[in-house]
C-alpha cells in the first residue's frame, strides 16, 4: 500500500518550523500513521534517530501497541520487525528494530511515574516527541496524569541540548488529538486561545504552532462509502465530532463578559492559576448568579481556597467540610446552569473540583 494525498500531510505545519506541533482535526485522518510511516521512519533510516512516544500509563505500554506499530509499517511496504525487553516497571521500553540492534527505533515512555523520573532519564539521538490523542475525553472519565505537560517539559529541556549540539537542530514535538474539547492542560500552559484556533488554519506563537485539519473531500465520501452505519450517525453529536471536527464537549458551556455588578466573592487557587468566582449583587433578576474568571493579581487580604497541599501559598488555606456551607450556593448554581465563564478553562477547572466544592 503506497500513502496517498488526501490523508494528513505534516508539510504545512513543518513551514512554521516550531518546536511544539499540535495537530487537531477528525478521525481517519491519519495523523498517526503518516507520522510514522513518513517522519519516524526518515529520521531513522537516514539518520538512526528515534522517536519519543508517551503514553499516559505504564499498562498503555503493552505488545498489541507496539505490535500494532510495526503492522502500520509492514502495511505501507517498510518491513520492520520490532523486539525488546518486555518489562513495563521502569515506565520505558526501547524498541529495535531487526535490522539494528544498537540505535532503538523508538521509545516508549509511561508518563504516570514520579516526574523527579523525568530529571534523570537521558535517551539519546532522539529527533522526535510523539503524543498521540492528546485531547482525551472528560465527559466519559478520561483523566489527564498529574502534571503532565509539565513532565514532557522536563524531559524536552534534559534531551534537546544534546539534540541540538549533536544535530544543530531541536527535537520536534508533535502532539496529535481529535476535537472533545478546545481545552486540555497543553493549551494553558503555552497560554494558546481556543477562540482563535478555527477549523482550517493554522494558528503560531513564540514556540508553537496549532492546526485544526479538515477532511479532504474524497476521504469524506470514501469514509460514509465504508461506514455502513454513517446514515444511521448523520446530523447527531457523533458525526460532528468525528466527522466535522467540532468539539462537542464545549457546546453547553455559558462562556461571557462579566457585566456589572457582579463582586469577588471568593478565590481558588488550582495548579497554580487563581480562579476568582464573582457573586451578583446587583438590582433585580442577574443574568446569571455567579461568574468565574482567571485573575493574575488579587488583594493580598484576600483569603484562597486550596484543593491540593502543593497550591498552598501565603494567604491561602486548605479547603474543608467546613467551607463548603459558604459555597454551596455557588454549587447549587453549578448544577442550575446559572454560571458563566470567562473561557473553557475556568469551566473545566470547575467542573474538575465540582465533588470537592
Amino acid at each position: 500500500m503506497k500513502p496517498d494525498n488526501i490523508h494528513y500531510n505534516f508539510n504545512e505545519i513543518d513551514g512554521h518550523n516550531k518546536a511544539f506541533n499540535f495537530i487537531i482535526s477528525p478521525r481517519r485522518d491519519g495523523k498517526s500513521t503518516q507520522y510514522l510511516i513518513t517522519k519516524g521512519e526518515k529520521v531513522f533510516k537516514e539518520e538512526k534517530l528515534r522517536t519519543i512516544y508517551f503514553r499516559r500509563d505504564k499498562n498503555d505500554i503493552t505488545d498489541m501497541y507496539i505490535n500494532s506499530l510495526q503492522g502500520i509499517l509492514r502495511k505501507f511496504e517498510k518491513p520492520r520487525t520490532f523486539h525488546y525487553a518486555k518489562t513495563k516497571g521502569e515506565g520505558f521500553i526501547n524498541v529495535y528494530d531487526e535490522s539494528d540492534n544498537e540505535n532503538p527505533y523508538l521509545t516508549v515512555v509511561a508518563l504516570n511515574q514520579e516526574k523527579g523520573n523525568f530529571k534523570s532519564l537521558f535517551f539519546p539521538n532522539v529527533a522526535n516527541f510523539v503524543m498521540d490523542e492528546f485531547i482525551i475525553d472528560t465527559r466519559r472519565g478520561e483523566k489527564y496524569v498529574d502534571d503532565e505537560v509539565g513532565k514532557i517539559k522536563e524531559l524536552y529541556e534534559t534531551m534537546n541540548r544534546e539534540a541540538v549540539q549533536m544535530r544543530g537542530k531541536p527535537i520536534k514535538c508533535y502532539f496529535l488529538g481529535n476535537p472533545y474539547s478546545m481545552w486540555n492542560p497543553y493549551f494553558v500552559e503555552f497560554g494558546i486561545d481556543p477562540k482563535l484556533l478555527k477549523k482550517g488554519t493554522i494558528v503560531t506563537g513564540k514556540t508553537w504552532a496549532v492546526q485544526r485539519h479538515t477532511l479532504h473531500p474524497e476521504l469524506l465520501e470514501q469514509i460514509k462509502k465504508d461506514n455502513p452505519l454513517y446514515d444511521q450517525f448523520q446530523g447527531d453529536a457523533w458525526e460532528r465530532y468525528a466527522i466535522e471536527g467540532d468539539p462537542i464537549n464545549d457546546d453547553n458551556i455559558n462562556l461571557a463578559e462579566r457585566p456589572e455588578n457582579y463582586f469577588i466573592d471568593a478565590v481558588i487557587i488550582f495548579e497554580g492559576r487563581y480562579y476568582a468566582i464573582w457573586k451578583y449583587r446587583g438590582v433585580g433578576l442577574p443574568p446569571f448568579d455567579f461568574y468565574v474568571s482567571r485573575e493574575k493579581e488579587l488583594s493580598k487580604r484576600r483569603v484562597v481556597y486550596a484543593f491540593d497541599f502543593k497550591d498552598l501559598i501565603l494567604n491561602s488555606r486548605l479547603y474543608s467540610k467546613n467551607d463548603k456551607v459558604y459555597l454551596a450556593r455557588f454549587k447549587r448554581s453549578v448544577t442550575l446552569r446559572r454560571v458563566a465563564f470567562a473561557d473553557l478553562d475556568c469551566s473545566y477547572t470547575i467542573e474538575s473540583l465540582f465533588t470537592a466544592i
